[in-house]
């Protein structure tokens, strides 16, 4: 008769070595999104879909994805990479693309790390740590850079203020279109008025002039001379290769001609 004590041991080992064999053989390859270069090489599979690759004029698929993967690159500073959500960022991309025509917001994702792709980026800063930058906080903590007026910066869970309301503190910001005098929470400056780095201008304006005269300006419309995004109130100038000067646009169509494909080919 085999001793019960015996019996009991060989059931473990057998159990663990059972546990031990599943464990390996479900591990899998690692994630394709473990590291900055690895989510480069998906952001670009995404991007360069057949539409995207005809409309550019690229030499073969291969060549978009070389190219798109090297711009992702310079977009995203590898010691600030972040994955949880980099799957989202790239299916953002692959939408984008999709109809090789990219909309403001489009646009700002695939060409300024906008949007969703804003979160594959992240600082090491705890609450309360100093920055300059998002970048230098842990924004996947829900943190981001707050700079209330006459203060450093500091890392924050921002507390946002309407207007009419008290700012300054150190975790407080105003709520869109509103900006912090240091004492309350007011309306961003209006077309005409004067304009600075501590006073911003509303929406569709632009602070022009020197640093002692400058005064908020609309921006260009649709259609509109403009020789940078800056100028336009859609924040995209489409301006040839060999031109100085374009136009404001609020959709941009792929094309052998439009500079965006200079990374799809």
């Amino acid at each position: 008769m085999t001793h019960p004590i015996r019996a009991l041991l060989t059931l473990g080992f057998s159990t663990l070595s059972l546990l031990t064999a599943c464990g390996s053989s479900e591990a899998g390859p690692p994630s394709p999104y473990a590291s900055a270069d690895g989510f480069c090489e998906k952001w670009a599979e995404a991007a360069c879909n057949k539409t995207v690759i005809e409309n550019c004029g690229a030499a073969s698929a291969d060549a978009c994805v070389t190219s798109q993967a090297t711009f992702c690159t310079s977009l995203i500073q590898a010691d600030h990479y972040a994955r949880k959500y980099a799957p989202d960022c790239v299916k953002a991309v692959k939408a984008a693309y999709l109809d090789a025509k990219l909309t403001r917001d489009e646009y700002e994702v695939v060409r300024r790390l906008g949007g969703v792709c804003a979160k594959v980026l992240s600082g090491a800063g705890g609450q309360g740590a100093s920055c300059s930058s998002a970048l230098d906080c842990d924004t996947l903590g829900g943190l981001t850079c707050v700079t209330p007026p006459g203060k450093s910066g500091s890392c924050q869970k921002p507390e946002i203020v309407s207007g009419g309301n008290v700012c300054g503190g150190d975790a407080q910001v105003c709520a869109d279109g509103l900006y912090c005098n240091g004492a309350n929470c007011i309306a961003n400056a209006s077309e005409g008025a004067a304009c600075g780095a501590d006073v911003p201008c509303a929406d569709g304006l632009g602070c022009e002039g020197d640093d002692t005269a400058a005064t908020c300006q609309r921006l260009g419309a649709v259609s509109d001379e403009c020789a940078t995004g800056s100028d336009c109130a859609s924040t995209i100038c489409a301006v040839a290769p060999s031109a100085t000067t374009g136009i404001c646009v609020d959709t941009v169509v792929l094309s052998q001609t439009e500079p965006a494909c200079t990374a799809l080919r």
